[in-house]
């Protein structure tokens, strides 16, 4: 199962077809509340996560889905039009796997996913 967390709702739909056409399940919210209510009730593989949320950070999202209970499980992605080396790291120590820039490289986006964990 996949979660994209994108307030843009062309590039949700855009994230949320790709995670299709790897065959995971996907769930699309736009807001960082909708995503933290959608992993406490459901365990995602996948969470593609914009940090330039208007309500709540990226990094609080992933620092929050870390400290769930089955927060180890979900490889998180960082998408982002901040992506320069302090932006990475700050991904990084929030708890993000990997961080890609917007435009969304799609070629990097399908060979992350289908890396072996």
């Amino acid at each position: 199962m996949g979660l994209t967390v994108e307030d843009n709702a062309d590039l949700a739909a855009t994230y949320r077809k790709l995670l299709e056409r790897q065959r995971h399940h996907v769930t699309a919210v736009h807001t960082a509340p909708d995503a933290l209510t959608a992993t406490e009730s459901d365990v995602f593989d996948v969470v593609l996560c914009d940090l330039g949320l208007p309500d709540t950070d990226g990094y609080t999202v992933a620092r929050t889905v870390r400290a769930s209970p089955h927060g180890a499980r979900p490889r998180l992605i960082a998408v982002s039009g901040f992506s320069q080396g302090t932006d990475r790291s700050l991904s990084r120590a929030a708890g993000f796997d990997a961080h890609l820039a917007k435009p969304l490289p799609l070629t990097d986006l399908l060979e992350f996913l289908e890396s072996p964990e």
